[in-house]
């Protein structure tokens, strides 16, 4: 059986006005965090940077289901 996990987009404001995505997962049987995918660039504003991990976040999940 494959151990539940739990995944999260985290935004970072790297610079003023440059954010970037990062999508961390967290195992049932792990403590700490693991970086699966990070955004390939910057983005101005939190929301795009938001929407952007939230779409590599569904990608992640069809592969997953593959």
């Amino acid at each position: 059986m494959v151990p539940a996990s739990q995944l999260r987009v985290i935004i970072d404001e790297v610079e003023p006005h440059a954010f970037s995505w990062t999508l961390m997962e967290r195992k049932e049987t792990d403590i700490i965090d693991v970086q699966v995918a990070r955004s390939p660039k910057n983005f101005p504003e939190f929301d795009l940077a938001l929407e952007d991990g939230f779409l590599a976040l569904k990608e992640l999940a069809r592969e997953h289901k593959r």
